[in-house]
């Protein structure tokens, strides 16, 4: 009995937005090997550009076709058409060559085996590469002409942000998923984390307004985040260009994205070496016997020295926790409640409720014309069906008006004294989250690097763990100053 001739199928797209024509064209790789009784051994599929030369999947099937012994390679390699390869043409040309040495023949759907004995073949592929060129560069073309022509026009052009929805083409902010959006700001310019914020969003933002006036669950994630702190179109319509300038400057600040840590630093962001740099945490020993650092990475070594200077955590933090002790306030200083609330909750709330009154009076209007004959059964289920799009979207928009209502008059009505606060500091640094430890300890080094006396918190190469004060003036200010600026930040 003859051995089945094996052949591997290769499909491969240029971007994600095609991944659909993938299913294509292995259903004519699959329909192409049971035509000629050939057997598919290997699939080859994936998104990857050939615009700088062979496409990667391409360069992966070679390698793979190199380290399989020669009795084991498959006949053919099956492709669509011979410009999944790349974009490059000589680059291309080379990688049919390599095919051919290695005794394995490309099929493509037009061409069937791509042979390059003669002049003429060598020249075929080049001529269905260039072509191929041309057509992706007029489509290129007419998409830039029909974005350009859209913000001529004013109108939004790409994916659709949360916080906006489109009216006319254009993008207008939506609430109360603008103010989501403002908040998202308002925290990352308090220094919050990608994730810190994308787990807040999950917790508070309301479902996602789509094009067709429906509402989805959101995807928060740290890409999420990402997106809409960079987002041209919420600028200077969903989020102020002071708000914007505030946020950008306090994430360049030191800021940088990092991945969820296994240990803790409450003092991340808060204190510099003498050389001006923040300092980084640093784990070392062995694995049962780790031991904590606070240390400078950008600090110049000193002759022999074979690390860079350390700081045990440990002391620094409990150093930390004896300067919140010493600080002491005006019994008389309070704390004063938030007086900021952007949103009008009770406009939201009243347009919910009409929207959903609204509702409700159009679905018993439709019932009654159709028992007046007036509308057949489709219009009846096309009227109902769209009201059922829009009431989930008011009663959404009510319980998350209401529940900010309800939220901000809690803050109103909360107070307290600032002196007792400043005395429980030090009980609440330890029975508090490591994210509000790093806030509180970035808070008192942003008052003592405003005031004239102070600098901030240092910690000193030749003093290991100890927190010191670099004096930049003569000056000293009264401690009720300080305090009250150190409130403002928290």
């Amino acid at each position: 009995m003859t051995a089945p001739i094996t052949v591997w199928s290769y499909a491969a797209v240029s971007s994600s937005p095609q991944e659909a024509t993938l299913e294509d064209q292995q259903q004519w790789a699959s329909e192409t090997a049971v035509r000629n009784g050939w057997v598919i051994a290997r699939e080859f599929s994936g998104v990857g550009s050939g615009a700088k030369g062979t496409r990667e999947i391409l360069s992966n099937l070679i390698e793979e076709l190199e380290r399989t012994p020669k009795a084991a390679r498959p006949k053919r390699v099956l492709m669509i058409r011979i410009d999944r390869v790349g974009r490059v043409a000589l680059d291309c040309i080379a990688a049919v060559a390599r095919l051919r040495k290695l005794g394995v023949l490309l099929h493509t759907r037009q061409d069937g085996d791509v042979k390059l004995e003669t002049a003429m073949d060598s020249l075929r592929p080049i001529f269905e590469l260039v072509t191929a060129e041309m057509e992706n560069a007029a489509r290129s073309d007419k998409w830039k002409a029909v974005h350009a022509r859209r913000r001529a026009e004013g109108k939004h052009v790409g994916t659709i942000p949360y916080g906006v929805i489109l009216v006319d083409g254009k993008a207008v902010p939506f609430e109360p998923e603008a103010q989501i959006v403002r908040q998202i700001f308002t925290l990352a310019e308090q220094r919050w984390g990608y994730t810190r914020l994308a787990r807040w969003a999950r917790v508070n933002a309301p479902p996602k307004r789509t094009n067709d006036g429906a509402d989805k669950p959101y995807s928060w994630s740290v890409s999420t985040i990402k997106s809409i702190l960079v987002s041209k179109t919420l600028r200077n319509l969903v989020v102020s260009e002071d708000q914007w300038q505030r946020t950008k400057a306090g994430r360049q600040n030191d800021f940088r994205a990092r991945a969820p840590k296994r240990w803790d630093w409450p003092l991340q962001g808060a204190v510099r070496c003498t050389c001006g740099k923040l300092l980084s945490g640093h784990c070392s020993g062995e694995s049962k016997y780790r031991t904590r650092y606070y240390v400078c990475r950008h600090h110049t070594l000193e002759p022999g020295a074979k690390s860079h200077p350390g700081h045990r955590a440990d002391n620094l933090e409990a150093e930390f926790v004896q300067l919140l002790r010493s600080v002491r306030a005006d019994p008389t200083l309070i704390v004063p409640s938030k007086d900021e609330d952007p949103a009008d909750w009770e406009t939201v709330e009243r347009d919910a409720l009409r929207r959903i009154a609204d509702a409700e009076k159009r679905t018993q209007l439709a019932w009654k014309l159709a028992e007046e004959a007036q509308l057949d059964a489709s219009q009846l289920r096309g009227r109902l069906a769209e009201l059922d799009v829009q009431r989930p979207s008011a009663e959404a928009a009510l319980s998350s008006a209401r529940t900010a209502r309800v939220r901000d008059a809690e803050y109103k009505q909360t107070s307290c004294s600032f002196a007792q606060l400043i005395e429980e500091l030090p009980d609440l640094w330890a029975q508090t989250t490591v994210e509000l430890q790093q806030e509180l300890a970035r808070a008192f080094d942003g008052v003592l690097a405003e005031s004239p006396a102070f600098g901030g918190l240092f910690a000193d190469p030749s003093s290991r763990g100890r927190l010191i004060f670099r004096p930049v003036a003569k000056m000293r200010k009264a401690e009720d100053e300080i305090t009250k600026k150190w409130i403002a930040l928290i």
